[in-house]
């Protein structure tokens, strides 16, 4: 062993090559042996036991992590990102399917013709909706629209898209409209002057355009004088809706008249009126215009709907006979003026038109005849004896008329109508 008392180890150093004679208390050469005391390791000491050298001077170290181990960290990371962009990309899409904001109400006009991308355009100009391209997704999805063009109320601003979408396939709000009616009865001359008093905006030169041009498919073919426009008696009495934008057009509002007409015409049956009266006056056929003649001649004269088919009888029996109408309000057509009574110069008007002196029927129809009119046209009264009717006279004041096929009858009849003040 050195001595302890030697300069070097005193202060701690120890000589490199002295290791090689250095011996531990069991006699082995510390530079020949990597082992001390009895060569067992101490678990704790990495091989080193209690009070060996350097027990205090080691430094942990820990392991570098496994593969599975990173690849474990990096996938928990990515995962956290993916939740980070699915929430913000959740808040994005909400916040444009129903945008926070105030609620203002909000008018919209889609122009005609108008795609969903112009509509869409249209809604995010008025901050109904944030996103137009969105919306058109939405819609897409939605498989909505296409949507009508016209004026939308029930529209705010930052409008959920579902609201909005629910909101224009409803349809635009009805236009406003000012409504006309066309009474039954009335005479051609006399729905021109109803429409231009309800439309001043409308121009009397061309509404004549229109009623000598326009047709009906009910109207012949070639006109009957040169006087009267066709299409007396083929304009449906009813009440119509002009909407304001239409309110200057003069041929809009006569054909919607004619279709109607046409329309009803079709569902009573006017156009089989050879075969529904084949029979009714020997062996001459009635054309569907003609039943439509015989209609306005039944609106003229009928007071009530019960006489209705009982003057269709009278007016083909006469024809069935070869007789005269004899019917006023045909006179009064030919004079030209509405009337409530005739004087004996207007009885002997030269008129096809004057069925007191020409036979047959009319040459047109003299008034706009109602539904009911253009059924009873087609289906004249079969009561007992009605095939002897060739006559008829008010009989009171409720406007039903006595019938009768005995001339002597009819004149009774009609001098007690007179001293009861019914008619002059």
């Amino acid at each position: 062993m050195p001595d302890p008392d030697t300069p070097d180890e005193a202060d701690g150093a120890v000589d490199v090559d002295e290791l090689a004679w250095a011996e531990d208390p069991t006699g082995h050469d510390v530079a020949d042996d990597s082992t001390w005391g009895d060569g067992e390791v101490d678990g704790d000491d990495g091989g080193w036991e209690e009070g060996d050298p350097g027990d205090d001077d080691y430094v942990y170290v820990p392991e570098e992590p496994g593969l599975f181990r990173r690849f474990a960290t990096v996938g928990i990371v990515l995962g956290i990102l993916v939740v980070l962009l699915l929430g913000a990309g959740f808040v994005w899409v909400r916040d444009r399917l129903e945008p926070p904001g105030p609620k203002d109400p909000v008018e919209l006009t889609i122009p005609p013709d108008a795609t969903t991308a112009q509509i869409a355009g249209l809604l995010e100009d008025e901050a109904v909706i944030s996103d137009a391209t969105i919306f058109r997704y939405y819609v897409k999805w939605q498989n909505a629209g296409p949507f009508q063009a016209g004026d939308y109320d029930g529209l705010t601003t930052n409008q959920a898209m579902g609201a909005v979408v629910d909101r224009l396939d409803t349809g635009p709000l009805p236009p406003d409209t000012t409504q006309i009616i066309i009474p039954e009865g009335l005479w051609l001359s006399d729905v021109r002057g109803n429409v231009l008093a309800a439309f001043p905006e409308m121009d009397g030169a061309e509404l004549d355009a229109v009623l000598a041009t326009a047709r009906s498919r009910y109207q012949p073919a070639a006109p009957f004088d040169g006087t009267r426009a066709l299409l007396e008696g083929l304009l449906f009495p009813a009440g119509y809706e002009v909407g304001d934008d239409d309110r200057a057009d003069e041929a809009k509002l006569i054909q919607q008249m004619i279709d109607t007409f046409d329309r009803t015409s079709d569902e009573v049956g006017i156009g089989d009126a050879p075969n529904r009266l084949s029979g009714q006056v020997g062996d001459v056929t009635i054309t569907p215009y003609e039943a439509i003649i015989v209609a306005s001649l039944i609106e003229e004269e009928a007071g009530t709907e019960a006489d209705k088919p009982k003057i269709a009888r009278v007016v083909y029996n006469r024809l069935l006979r070869g007789m005269s109408l004899g019917i006023d309000a045909t006179v009064i057509y030919a004079k030209g003026e509405h009337t409530d009574s005739l004087t004996q110069s207007d009885l002997a008007i030269d008129s096809p038109y004057n069925t007191r002196q020409v036979a047959g029927l009319p040459p047109s129809p003299i008034a706009m005849p109602s539904r009911s009119s253009l059924e009873a046209a087609l289906n004249p009264s079969t009561e007992d004896g009605s095939d002897q009717w060739l006559y008829y006279v008010l009989a009171d004041a409720d406007g039903n008329h006595f019938f009768t096929g005995d001339y002597d009858e009819f004149l009774n009849k009609a001098e007690e109508g007179r001293q009861a003040g019914l008619f002059e």
